[in-house]
């Protein structure tokens, strides 16, 4: 039976193990004085304007976290108007309810069209094709009260006042819709009868009667697919106000752990290069 022999140590293949090991453990070793480094000398200004970057994207954070707050209180507010009873609107009751607190109501309504003086609404698109909303006013019962409606959209093509006789929905009106307050368009109008943004002021000083100072959307009804169509009520998402606020802090973060990163490693050379000259001295 023969003598077994101890295997002798690598100390090659040992040797190399360590120094890989004390290389990934000085690669995360901070360099010497590295936090009073960072505020003196020459890195002071660069620490200064990485931190002042850091805190302008910090607050644009919580600025979209302010506007995240705002729209979801704004959509809540939106809900419960829209989910509140129709209010019957005639001209009675538009003459004496504040018409600020019909902002995005429901209501119903009654009357009599007025397509002589119908107007169209330009730069409006539905399922991706180009067309026109038609803007009708209503005289309500009850009274002389008009008010203007969104009846909805039809191709461009038809948007002539020919094309659009097609989609008349006779003399009577009986709808429901949500009030909207008037919007105000960055350049008049350069043609009567059309405008890019429901301005009431500037249409009603194309109609020979005063309209109330809000306008109606009128909401779908049936399978929605025939002209006029409507565009129904707002959309309440929460946008991407959310999305926005982490990728700002995510941008504070990364640089502030880059900048450390790069000090760091700066430092490092720096003080072996210091090192080296000292021992060839």
């Amino acid at each position: 039976m023969g003598i077994g022999t101890t295997p002798k140590a690598n100390p090659g293949r040992h040797s190399g193990h360590s120094a890989r090991a004390r290389r990934r453990g000085n690669s995360f070793a901070l360099a010497p004085g590295f936090w009073r480094n960072l505020v003196r000398g020459r890195w002071l200004i660069a620490t200064l304007i990485v931190l002042l970057a850091i805190g302008v994207m910090v607050r644009l954070g919580v600025w979209q976290l302010d506007r995240l707050q705002g729209r979801r209180a704004a959509n809540a507010a939106i809900e419960r108007q829209i989910s509140a009873p129709p209010l019957p609107l005639d001209s009675r009751t538009a003459a004496t309810i504040d018409p600020a607190s019909l902002t995005f109501r429901r209501v119903s309504l009654r009357g009599t069209w007025d397509y002589a003086h119908e107007v169209e609404l330009r730069y409006r698109s539905y399922d991706g094709q180009a067309g026109i909303h038609l803007l009708t006013p209503l005289r309500l019962d009850g009274g002389d009260t008009y008010v203007l409606v969104d009846r909805g959209w039809v191709p461009y093509q038809q948007a002539n006042p020919e094309g659009r006789s097609a989609y008349r929905q006779g003399e009577r009106a009986a709808i429901d819709g949500l009030v909207y307050e008037s919007h105000s368009q960055s350049d008049p109008s350069v043609e009567p009868g059309i405008f890019s943004q429901i301005d009431l002021p500037a249409i009603g000083a194309q109609m020979p009667y005063p309209l109330a100072p809000y306008w109606i959307l009128r909401l779908p009804s049936g399978d929605n697919l025939t002209p006029p169509r409507s565009e129904g009520p707002p959309d309440l998402s929460n946008g991407s106000h959310f999305a926005y606020m982490i990728q700002w802090w995510a941008f504070a973060a990364t640089l502030l752990v880059t900048y450390l990163i790069f000090a760091n490693q700066s430092m490092r050379r720096s003080t072996k290069s210091t090192k080296r000259a000292g021992s060839t001295k």
